[in-house]
């Protein structure tokens, strides 16, 4: 997750909110990212700042892998991610020994999180990240509620396999009925500034995801939800996005903005968000492949994963607690020691579902990630073509 530090009207200021900050010190938003976040582009892209940028000029966001420095004048970013080379595993033997530790630390952190919280959910979908969380909780099933839901047509299809997954499995599923239409929730107008607002207004936040928000907000079923946002790092989402594309093994700070916005026709957008990305790969050291950990993986960790999960967690916070259990650097460093082919293809989550419980690894139900259907993927490619060759423009 990210933190955001500056030093205003002479305080050194650390928060996990910048708008808090903003709010305390009743800071002015900062023209440029004013200027960007209106931006078709950057409302047609991911709903995440270039770079370290935060709302507030005063302010910088601190993503992963990195530690902040201080020497009482000036702040500092030094690395301490990776320190050792990546291993490689290739035997079964290697990969049986590397799965177990997967599995255990995953389930350890379920049985934290039941212990610090109590009452705990899972929504359940079709995909491949919350069943292996289902999966790693499986021993402590009985001490949660696990849950689907549906707030626009096209997610009806995750919780009716959900559903099924669970009736395979003897396990009990509950439906959620979100209302369907902001007219249905008491004072939806107000509580929908309120949570742009606490989002400083960088995020897009589509009316069905609102409603989820204000109606869980209202309801008593539990104090914290379990959510997979971070195993698309594991997943090796930045080597899926495009068709039959083979992405170059050092990235250019265009292939950062091509993955935060879509700027068509917009160049000062493109320049702005480039010398962002330029910035930040300088600052962190994020030029090459760090020991043997590749740009790609380690730019969707600290910059997609990094800016954009925590945005995702500010928002979600609003309804309850939210508990990420792949959030663990150990974890990652496991995940990452699998071949990037294996990892694209989903093998290590499948065999630590198999490690877990053999008899849903067998339930064949698995729901096409939207993110990757045909139609999304070619107009992705077609964007990614257009504008890494299109890689001087916005020079004014």
């Amino acid at each position: 997750m990210s933190v955001y530090f500056g030093k205003v009207n002479g305080c050194v200021v650390l928060s996990s909110s910048p708008q808090l900050v903003g709010d305390v010190f009743d800071l002015e938003r900062d023209h440029n990212i004013e200027r960007l976040v209106d931006t078709k582009g950057y409302k047609r892209g991911s709903g995440f700042l270039p770079g370290n940028k935060s709302p507030y000029s005063e302010l910088k966001r601190l993503g992963c892998n990195t530690k902040l420095c201080y020497d009482g004048a000036s702040f500092g970013i030094t690395r301490i991610f990776p320190r050792e080379k990546r291993n490689e595993v290739t035997s079964s033997a290697e990969k049986e020994r590397v799965v177990e530790q997967i599995y255990r630390l995953m389930s350890k952190n379920v049985e934290l999180a039941l212990k610090k919280w109590g009452s705990m959910s899972l929504s359940l979908s079709g995909g491949m990240d919350s069943r292996t969380e289902f999966a790693c909780a499986i021993n402590h099933i009985d001490e949660i509620f696990v849950f689907s839901y549906a707030t626009k047509p096209s997610e009806k299809i995750d919780a009716d396999a959900a559903a099924e997954i669970c009736r395979q499995m003897n396990i009990p599923h509950h439906y959620l009925d979100i209302p369907q239409s902001s007219d249905e929730i008491e004072d939806y107008e107000f509580l929908d500034m309120i949570i742009e607002h606490n989002t400083s207004y960088m995020c897009k936040i589509h009316p069905n995801e609102k409603r989820k928000f204000i109606w869980f907000e209202n309801q008593d079923l539990f104090t914290a939800e379990f959510k997979g946002d971070v195993s698309e790092i594991a997943r090796a989402y930045a080597d899926r996005k495009y068709y039959k594309t083979k992405l170059p093994r050092v990235l250019s700070p265009r292939h950062f903005t091509i993955v935060q916005g879509r700027y068509f026709f917009e160049p000062w957008a493109l320049h702005y968000t480039d010398k962002a990305f330029q910035e930040f790969m300088t600052e962190t050291g994020l030029v090459d492949d760090i020991m043997g950990y590749t740009m790609h993986d380690l730019f969707y960790w600290e910059v997609k994963t990094g800016s954009w999960a925590a945005n995702v967690y500010n928002m979600q916070s609003y309804m309850h607690q939210i508990v990420m259990i792949y959030n663990n650097r150990n974890l990652m460093k496991l995940f990452l020691q699998f071949p990037q082919e294996e990892r694209r293809c989903d093998i290590p989550h499948k065999l630590v579902i198999e490690r877990a419980n053999p008899k849903l690894a067998q339930v064949e139900l698995q729901i096409k990630d939207a993110y990757f259907g045909m139609k999304r993927m070619m107009a992705e490619t077609a964007y990614y073509y257009l504008y890494t060759r299109l890689n001087t423009m916005g020079k004014k």
